[in-house]
Protein backbone atom coordinates (compact mmCIF):
# COMPACT_ATOMS: atom_id res chain seq x y z
CA UNK A 1 0.00 0.00 0.00
CA UNK A 2 1.58 3.65 -0.85
CA UNK A 3 0.06 6.45 0.51
CA UNK A 4 -0.69 9.42 -2.05
CA UNK A 5 2.41 11.63 -1.41
CA UNK A 6 4.65 8.04 -2.17
CA UNK A 7 3.17 8.78 -5.88
CA UNK A 8 3.52 12.64 -5.87
CA UNK A 9 7.27 12.96 -4.65
CA UNK A 10 10.00 11.00 -3.12
CA UNK A 11 10.55 11.53 0.50
CA UNK A 12 13.88 13.48 0.17
CA UNK A 13 12.32 15.78 -2.08
CA UNK A 14 9.28 16.11 0.60
CA UNK A 15 11.70 16.63 3.24
CA UNK A 16 13.51 19.37 1.13
CA UNK A 17 10.46 20.99 0.20
CA UNK A 18 9.31 23.87 2.31
CA UNK A 19 5.41 23.88 4.33
CA UNK A 20 3.63 24.67 0.34
CA UNK A 21 0.66 26.48 -0.06
CA UNK A 22 -2.19 24.23 -0.85
CA UNK A 23 -5.19 24.97 -3.11
CA UNK A 24 -7.97 22.59 -3.83
CA UNK A 25 -10.19 23.25 -7.12
CA UNK A 26 -13.23 21.39 -7.79
CA UNK A 27 -15.69 22.20 -10.10
CA UNK A 28 -19.72 20.44 -9.99
CA UNK A 29 -21.28 17.80 -12.25
CA UNK A 30 -18.21 18.04 -14.69
CA UNK A 31 -17.44 14.93 -16.55
CA UNK A 32 -14.44 12.40 -17.27
CA UNK A 33 -14.85 13.26 -20.71
CA UNK A 34 -15.18 17.67 -20.21
CA UNK A 35 -11.50 17.67 -19.71
CA UNK A 36 -9.82 17.95 -23.22
CA UNK A 37 -6.61 16.50 -21.31
CA UNK A 38 -8.31 13.39 -20.67
CA UNK A 39 -10.38 13.30 -23.78
CA UNK A 40 -8.69 13.45 -27.04
CA UNK A 41 -12.33 13.73 -29.58
CA UNK A 42 -13.43 16.47 -26.62
CA UNK A 43 -14.99 19.21 -28.36
CA UNK A 44 -14.46 21.70 -24.89
CA UNK A 45 -11.41 23.52 -24.80
CA UNK A 46 -9.84 23.17 -21.20
CA UNK A 47 -6.68 25.18 -21.24
CA UNK A 48 -6.60 25.47 -17.11
CA UNK A 49 -7.14 21.78 -16.07
CA UNK A 50 -4.38 20.94 -18.73
CA UNK A 51 -1.53 23.37 -17.85
CA UNK A 52 -1.61 21.57 -14.74
CA UNK A 53 -1.90 18.00 -16.25
CA UNK A 54 0.88 19.06 -18.51
CA UNK A 55 3.15 20.63 -15.63
CA UNK A 56 2.07 17.74 -13.04
CA UNK A 57 0.64 14.52 -12.49
CA UNK A 58 -2.89 13.35 -13.98
CA UNK A 59 -4.70 10.27 -12.72
CA UNK A 60 -6.75 8.48 -14.87
CA UNK A 61 -8.57 6.36 -12.28
CA UNK A 62 -9.66 9.05 -9.52
CA UNK A 63 -13.08 8.89 -8.19
CA UNK A 64 -14.91 10.82 -6.09
CA UNK A 65 -16.62 9.41 -2.60
CA UNK A 66 -19.77 9.56 -4.23
CA UNK A 67 -21.61 9.87 -7.29
CA UNK A 68 -23.52 13.38 -6.01
CA UNK A 69 -22.76 16.47 -3.93
CA UNK A 70 -22.63 16.71 -0.11
CA UNK A 71 -21.16 12.94 0.59
CA UNK A 72 -18.20 13.77 -2.10
CA UNK A 73 -17.86 17.14 0.32
CA UNK A 74 -18.14 14.78 3.71
CA UNK A 75 -15.33 12.67 2.59
CA UNK A 76 -13.13 14.95 1.59
CA UNK A 77 -13.06 17.81 4.41
CA UNK A 78 -13.29 14.51 6.73
CA UNK A 79 -11.17 11.68 5.13
CA UNK A 80 -14.02 9.57 6.38
CA UNK A 81 -16.64 7.16 4.62
CA UNK A 82 -19.76 9.31 4.34
CA UNK A 83 -22.37 6.63 4.98
CA UNK A 84 -20.30 7.35 8.75
CA UNK A 85 -22.54 10.43 9.18
CA UNK A 86 -26.31 10.68 9.49
CA UNK A 87 -26.99 10.74 6.11
CA UNK A 88 -27.65 7.80 4.50
CA UNK A 89 -28.78 9.19 0.82
CA UNK A 90 -29.98 12.12 -1.00
CA UNK A 91 -28.01 15.47 -0.32
CA UNK A 92 -28.51 17.80 2.49
CA UNK A 93 -30.36 20.95 2.67
CA UNK A 94 -30.18 24.25 4.43
CA UNK A 95 -32.83 24.33 7.27
CA UNK A 96 -31.55 21.08 9.13
CA UNK A 97 -31.78 22.06 12.90
CA UNK A 98 -29.08 19.51 13.51
CA UNK A 99 -27.44 21.78 12.05
CA UNK A 100 -23.97 20.94 9.66
CA UNK A 101 -22.92 16.91 8.71
CA UNK A 102 -19.79 16.97 10.35
CA UNK A 103 -20.08 16.47 13.48
CA UNK A 104 -17.68 19.06 16.14
CA UNK A 105 -16.30 16.18 17.39
CA UNK A 106 -14.79 15.01 13.44
CA UNK A 107 -11.48 16.58 12.36
CA UNK A 108 -11.48 18.27 9.44
CA UNK A 109 -8.77 18.91 6.74
CA UNK A 110 -9.39 22.95 7.34
CA UNK A 111 -8.96 22.40 11.19
CA UNK A 112 -5.59 19.92 10.71
CA UNK A 113 -3.62 22.46 8.33
CA UNK A 114 -5.12 25.43 10.83
CA UNK A 115 -2.91 23.34 13.80
CA UNK A 116 0.05 23.60 11.35
CA UNK A 117 0.37 27.10 11.13
CA UNK A 118 -2.38 27.59 8.30
CA UNK A 119 -4.80 30.38 7.19
CA UNK A 120 -7.70 28.52 5.75
CA UNK A 121 -10.35 29.57 3.48
CA UNK A 122 -13.66 27.99 1.29
CA UNK A 123 -14.66 30.10 -1.46
CA UNK A 124 -17.84 28.96 -3.42
CA UNK A 125 -20.25 26.01 -3.19
CA UNK A 126 -20.68 24.40 0.98
CA UNK A 127 -23.27 21.84 0.56
CA UNK A 128 -22.55 20.44 4.01
CA UNK A 129 -25.73 21.84 5.85
CA UNK A 130 -26.38 24.82 8.02
CA UNK A 131 -29.59 26.96 9.00
CA UNK A 132 -30.23 30.54 8.71
CA UNK A 133 -31.25 32.84 11.57
CA UNK A 134 -33.07 35.23 9.45
CA UNK A 135 -33.32 38.76 10.68
CA UNK A 136 -36.35 40.34 13.20
CA UNK A 137 -39.51 40.48 10.65
CA UNK A 138 -38.31 38.13 7.57
CA UNK A 139 -39.71 34.82 7.93
CA UNK A 140 -37.69 32.45 5.78
CA UNK A 141 -36.30 32.14 2.37
CA UNK A 142 -38.19 33.24 -0.65
CA UNK A 143 -38.84 31.80 -4.01
CA UNK A 144 -37.35 33.93 -6.95
CA UNK A 145 -38.47 33.60 -10.33
CA UNK A 146 -36.21 32.62 -12.71
CA UNK A 147 -37.30 33.76 -16.02
CA UNK A 148 -35.07 33.94 -18.98
CA UNK A 149 -31.87 33.09 -19.02
CA UNK A 150 -32.30 31.06 -16.18
CA UNK A 151 -34.73 28.70 -17.67
CA UNK A 152 -37.74 27.22 -15.15
CA UNK A 153 -35.08 27.15 -12.29
CA UNK A 154 -36.59 26.89 -8.66
CA UNK A 155 -34.58 29.04 -6.80
CA UNK A 156 -34.41 30.66 -3.34
CA UNK A 157 -32.48 33.28 -1.54
CA UNK A 158 -32.19 34.27 2.45
CA UNK A 159 -32.98 37.96 3.34
CA UNK A 160 -29.94 39.82 3.69
CA UNK A 161 -28.24 40.28 7.28
CA UNK A 162 -29.63 36.31 7.56
CA UNK A 163 -26.83 34.79 9.91
CA UNK A 164 -25.82 31.57 8.91
CA UNK A 165 -25.43 28.43 12.09
CA UNK A 166 -23.18 25.82 12.28
CA UNK A 167 -21.53 26.54 9.05
CA UNK A 168 -17.69 26.58 7.36
CA UNK A 169 -16.36 29.16 9.96
CA UNK A 170 -17.43 26.31 13.06
CA UNK A 171 -15.35 23.60 10.87
CA UNK A 172 -11.73 25.27 10.14
CA UNK A 173 -12.09 27.59 7.71
CA UNK A 174 -11.37 31.22 9.01
CA UNK A 175 -12.84 32.54 5.67
CA UNK A 176 -16.00 31.47 4.28
CA UNK A 177 -17.13 33.29 0.76
CA UNK A 178 -19.84 31.36 -1.31
CA UNK A 179 -23.52 30.05 -0.99
CA UNK A 180 -24.92 26.57 0.45
CA UNK A 181 -25.82 24.97 -3.07
CA UNK A 182 -27.41 25.59 -6.42
CA UNK A 183 -30.80 26.16 -5.37
CA UNK A 184 -29.80 28.88 -3.03
CA UNK A 185 -26.82 30.67 -5.19
CA UNK A 186 -28.65 33.75 -4.85
CA UNK A 187 -27.73 34.31 -1.42
CA UNK A 188 -24.14 35.08 -1.60
CA UNK A 189 -22.59 34.80 2.37
CA UNK A 190 -19.68 35.98 3.75
CA UNK A 191 -18.49 34.14 6.92
CA UNK A 192 -21.27 33.60 9.03
CA UNK A 193 -23.98 36.69 7.36
CA UNK A 194 -25.60 37.04 4.08
CA UNK A 195 -24.40 39.91 2.50
CA UNK A 196 -26.20 40.01 -0.91
CA UNK A 197 -28.36 38.65 -3.79
CA UNK A 198 -26.27 38.16 -6.53
CA UNK A 199 -27.11 37.14 -10.76
CA UNK A 200 -26.65 33.87 -10.76
CA UNK A 201 -24.87 34.18 -14.44
CA UNK A 202 -21.96 36.23 -11.93
CA UNK A 203 -20.94 33.42 -9.77
CA UNK A 204 -18.04 32.15 -11.64
CA UNK A 205 -16.60 35.72 -11.64
CA UNK A 206 -17.48 35.98 -8.15
CA UNK A 207 -16.07 32.95 -6.48
CA UNK A 208 -12.57 33.33 -8.83
CA UNK A 209 -11.95 37.22 -7.74
CA UNK A 210 -12.54 35.91 -4.30
CA UNK A 211 -10.34 33.29 -3.75
CA UNK A 212 -7.22 35.53 -6.15
CA UNK A 213 -8.04 38.74 -3.81
CA UNK A 214 -7.63 35.86 -0.59
CA UNK A 215 -4.50 34.13 -2.56
CA UNK A 216 -2.71 38.24 -2.47
CA UNK A 217 -3.85 38.91 0.47
CA UNK A 218 -1.76 35.56 1.91
CA UNK A 219 1.58 36.21 -0.37
CA UNK A 220 1.84 38.92 1.50
CA UNK A 221 2.18 36.84 4.96
CA UNK A 222 4.61 34.27 5.79
CA UNK A 223 2.41 31.98 6.62
CA UNK A 224 0.99 29.12 4.42
CA UNK A 225 -2.81 29.41 2.78
CA UNK A 226 -5.49 26.22 2.39
CA UNK A 227 -7.86 27.46 -0.01
CA UNK A 228 -11.08 24.79 -1.22
CA UNK A 229 -12.14 26.29 -4.10
CA UNK A 230 -15.39 25.10 -4.44
CA UNK A 231 -16.76 26.01 -7.96
CA UNK A 232 -20.76 25.25 -8.26
CA UNK A 233 -20.76 25.02 -12.07
CA UNK A 234 -21.32 23.38 -14.46
CA UNK A 235 -24.21 21.95 -12.29
CA UNK A 236 -27.59 23.49 -12.60
CA UNK A 237 -28.51 26.32 -13.96
CA UNK A 238 -26.37 25.78 -16.82
CA UNK A 239 -25.84 29.96 -16.92
CA UNK A 240 -22.62 31.29 -18.99
CA UNK A 241 -22.19 34.69 -18.88
CA UNK A 242 -22.62 36.82 -22.08
CA UNK A 243 -18.73 36.73 -22.61
CA UNK A 244 -18.53 32.95 -22.89
CA UNK A 245 -22.10 32.34 -24.91
CA UNK A 246 -21.35 30.10 -28.23
CA UNK A 247 -17.46 30.23 -27.78
CA UNK A 248 -17.78 25.80 -27.44
CA UNK A 249 -19.97 25.45 -30.44
CA UNK A 250 -21.71 22.94 -28.58
CA UNK A 251 -24.23 24.75 -26.58
CA UNK A 252 -24.28 26.43 -23.24
CA UNK A 253 -23.35 23.20 -21.54
CA UNK A 254 -19.78 23.54 -23.33
CA UNK A 255 -19.75 27.41 -22.96
CA UNK A 256 -20.70 26.52 -19.26
CA UNK A 257 -18.32 24.34 -18.74
CA UNK A 258 -14.95 26.35 -20.16
CA UNK A 259 -16.08 29.68 -18.15
CA UNK A 260 -15.90 27.05 -15.43
CA UNK A 261 -12.08 26.37 -16.83
CA UNK A 262 -10.99 30.00 -17.18
CA UNK A 263 -11.36 30.14 -12.98
CA UNK A 264 -8.57 27.63 -13.05
CA UNK A 265 -6.63 29.50 -15.90
CA UNK A 266 -7.21 33.04 -13.83
CA UNK A 267 -6.00 31.10 -10.48
CA UNK A 268 -2.78 29.87 -12.40
CA UNK A 269 -1.72 33.44 -13.69
CA UNK A 270 -2.19 34.81 -10.23
CA UNK A 271 -0.10 32.22 -8.95
CA UNK A 272 2.86 33.03 -11.79
CA UNK A 273 2.10 37.05 -10.86
CA UNK A 274 2.46 36.67 -7.62
CA UNK A 275 5.96 34.64 -8.09
CA UNK A 276 4.16 32.03 -5.48
CA UNK A 277 3.52 29.24 -7.75
CA UNK A 278 7.07 27.04 -6.94
CA UNK A 279 5.48 27.04 -3.55
CA UNK A 280 1.99 26.27 -3.96
CA UNK A 281 0.44 22.60 -4.42
CA UNK A 282 -2.98 22.77 -6.65
CA UNK A 283 -5.38 19.97 -7.07
CA UNK A 284 -7.60 20.11 -10.02
CA UNK A 285 -11.17 17.62 -9.61
CA UNK A 286 -14.55 17.37 -9.96
CA UNK A 287 -17.11 16.26 -7.43
CA UNK A 288 -18.60 13.64 -9.74
CA UNK A 289 -19.89 12.84 -12.78
CA UNK A 290 -21.37 14.63 -15.73
CA UNK A 291 -25.45 15.28 -14.76
CA UNK A 292 -27.90 14.13 -17.25
CA UNK A 293 -28.73 18.14 -17.27
CA UNK A 294 -26.59 18.47 -19.73
CA UNK A 295 -28.47 16.95 -21.87
CA UNK A 296 -26.19 13.98 -22.84
CA UNK A 297 -27.59 13.00 -25.84
CA UNK A 298 -27.79 16.15 -27.44
CA UNK A 299 -24.06 16.96 -26.88
CA UNK A 300 -23.20 13.39 -28.38
CA UNK A 301 -24.80 13.97 -31.23
CA UNK A 302 -22.41 16.82 -31.20
CA UNK A 303 -19.67 14.86 -31.20
CA UNK A 304 -19.09 15.12 -27.30
CA UNK A 305 -19.15 12.53 -25.24
CA UNK A 306 -18.85 14.40 -21.56
CA UNK A 307 -18.17 11.09 -19.37
CA UNK A 308 -16.08 9.85 -22.28
CA UNK A 309 -17.50 6.29 -22.61
CA UNK A 310 -17.90 5.75 -19.41
CA UNK A 311 -21.08 3.81 -18.01
CA UNK A 312 -23.30 5.88 -16.37
CA UNK A 313 -23.60 9.48 -15.33
CA UNK A 314 -24.03 11.51 -12.09
CA UNK A 315 -26.28 9.50 -9.36
CA UNK A 316 -24.87 6.48 -10.73
CA UNK A 317 -22.53 3.78 -9.26
CA UNK A 318 -20.78 2.93 -12.65
CA UNK A 319 -18.15 4.43 -12.76
CA UNK A 320 -19.04 7.42 -14.91
CA UNK A 321 -21.43 8.45 -12.02
CA UNK A 322 -18.02 8.69 -10.05
CA UNK A 323 -14.51 8.32 -11.93
CA UNK A 324 -13.35 11.93 -12.45
CA UNK A 325 -10.48 14.56 -13.32
CA UNK A 326 -7.72 14.95 -11.34
CA UNK A 327 -4.57 16.45 -11.74
CA UNK A 328 -2.01 17.95 -9.06
CA UNK A 329 0.97 20.37 -9.55
CA UNK A 330 3.56 21.04 -6.86
CA UNK A 331 7.03 22.81 -9.24
CA UNK A 332 9.90 21.25 -7.94
CA UNK A 333 8.36 18.40 -6.40
CA UNK A 334 6.22 16.26 -9.01
CA UNK A 335 7.79 15.57 -12.44
CA UNK A 336 6.06 17.49 -15.18
CA UNK A 337 3.86 14.97 -17.19
CA UNK A 338 3.37 12.34 -15.18
CA UNK A 339 0.76 9.74 -15.38
CA UNK A 340 -0.15 7.32 -13.02
CA UNK A 341 -3.02 4.69 -13.43
CA UNK A 342 -3.32 4.25 -9.42
CA UNK A 343 -6.96 3.97 -7.68
CA UNK A 344 -7.26 7.01 -5.51
CA UNK A 345 -10.38 8.68 -4.11
CA UNK A 346 -10.71 12.52 -3.12
CA UNK A 347 -11.12 10.75 0.77
CA UNK A 348 -7.13 11.00 0.47
CA UNK A 349 -6.56 14.66 0.53
CA UNK A 350 -6.01 14.43 4.65
CA UNK A 351 -3.72 11.72 4.47
CA UNK A 352 -1.73 13.27 1.54
CA UNK A 353 -1.67 16.58 3.63
CA UNK A 354 -0.12 14.81 6.74
CA UNK A 355 2.57 13.05 4.89
CA UNK A 356 3.53 16.74 3.49
CA UNK A 357 3.47 18.16 6.74
CA UNK A 358 5.34 14.90 8.56
CA UNK A 359 2.46 15.22 10.46
CA UNK A 360 0.67 12.18 12.43
CA UNK A 361 -3.09 12.08 12.16
CA UNK A 362 -5.10 10.98 15.09
CA UNK A 363 -5.72 7.66 16.05
CA UNK A 364 -8.82 7.26 13.90
CA UNK A 365 -9.00 3.91 11.83
CA UNK A 366 -12.11 5.08 10.08
CA UNK A 367 -10.00 7.90 8.41
CA UNK A 368 -8.63 6.40 5.17
CA UNK A 369 -4.93 6.88 5.05
CA UNK A 370 -3.89 4.65 2.37
CA UNK A 371 -3.74 5.07 -1.62
CA UNK A 372 -5.88 1.76 -3.22
CA UNK A 373 -7.70 0.52 -0.51
CA UNK A 374 -9.66 -1.73 -2.21
CA UNK A 375 -7.07 -4.34 -2.38
CA UNK A 376 -7.32 -5.23 1.29
CA UNK A 377 -11.14 -5.32 0.55
CA UNK A 378 -11.32 -8.87 2.74
CA UNK A 379 -8.81 -8.50 5.82
CA UNK A 380 -11.82 -6.85 7.86
CA UNK A 381 -9.78 -3.74 8.40
CA UNK A 382 -11.49 -0.55 8.82
CA UNK A 383 -8.45 1.35 7.52
CA UNK A 384 -7.80 -0.26 4.00
CA UNK A 385 -11.52 -0.94 3.29
CA UNK A 386 -12.76 -0.54 -0.10
CA UNK A 387 -13.73 2.78 -1.26
CA UNK A 388 -17.52 2.46 -0.86
CA UNK A 389 -19.61 5.61 -2.87
CA UNK A 390 -22.53 6.61 -2.09
CA UNK A 391 -25.46 7.14 -4.03
CA UNK A 392 -28.71 8.48 -3.71
CA UNK A 393 -30.02 5.19 -2.70
CA UNK A 394 -29.26 3.08 0.60
CA UNK A 395 -26.54 0.90 -1.32
CA UNK A 396 -22.77 0.97 -0.96
CA UNK A 397 -21.19 -0.29 -4.36
CA UNK A 398 -17.12 -0.43 -4.83
CA UNK A 399 -14.84 -1.43 -7.51
CA UNK A 400 -12.83 -4.05 -7.05
CA UNK A 401 -9.31 -4.83 -8.71
CA UNK A 402 -10.28 -6.49 -11.19
CA UNK A 403 -12.74 -3.96 -11.93
CA UNK A 404 -15.82 -5.17 -11.27
CA UNK A 405 -19.02 -3.17 -9.47
CA UNK A 406 -19.84 -4.69 -5.89
CA UNK A 407 -22.73 -3.56 -4.22
CA UNK A 408 -23.61 -4.41 -0.90
CA UNK A 409 -27.20 -3.04 0.83
CA UNK A 410 -27.15 -2.13 4.11
CA UNK A 411 -29.67 -3.45 6.59
CA UNK A 412 -30.64 -2.21 10.02
CA UNK A 413 -31.57 -4.62 12.75
CA UNK A 414 -31.75 -3.05 16.36
CA UNK A 415 -27.81 -1.89 16.36
CA UNK A 416 -26.83 -4.65 14.04
CA UNK A 417 -25.43 -3.84 10.48
CA UNK A 418 -25.82 -6.90 8.04
CA UNK A 419 -23.81 -6.11 4.92
CA UNK A 420 -24.81 -8.67 1.74
CA UNK A 421 -23.09 -8.55 -1.50
CA UNK A 422 -25.86 -8.20 -3.86
CA UNK A 423 -23.86 -8.15 -7.53
CA UNK A 424 -20.57 -8.47 -9.22
CA UNK A 425 -20.70 -6.66 -12.55
CA UNK A 426 -18.36 -4.84 -14.95
CA UNK A 427 -18.18 -1.42 -13.49
CA UNK A 428 -16.21 0.50 -16.55
CA UNK A 429 -17.50 0.88 -20.07
CA UNK A 430 -20.94 1.68 -21.86
CA UNK A 431 -23.20 -1.64 -21.94
CA UNK A 432 -20.31 -3.85 -19.96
Amino acid sequence: MKPLLILIASAATLLAAEKPNIIFIMTDDQGYGDASSYNPESKISTPGIDRIAREGLRFTDAHSGSAVCTPTRYGLLTGRYSWRSRLQSGVMVTGDKKGCLIDSSVLTVPEFLKQHGYQTAIVGKWHLGYHYEFPEGEKGLRNISTKKPYGNFKALAAPIGSKIIDGPAEHGFDEFHGFHHAREMHSWAVNDTVTETIPLDQVITRCTDESIRFIEEQSKIPEPFFLYLALGSPHTPIVPSDEWVGKSGIGTYGDFVMETDHATVRILEALDRLKIADNTLIFFTTDNGCSPQAKIPELLKKGHDPNYSLRGMKSDAWDGGHRVPYVVRWPGVIEPGRVSDEVICHNNLMATCAEILGAKLPDDRRRGQLLHPSRAARRGDEGTNPPFRHPPLHLRPFRDPQGRLEIHRRQRIGRMVERRRRQSVPALQHGG
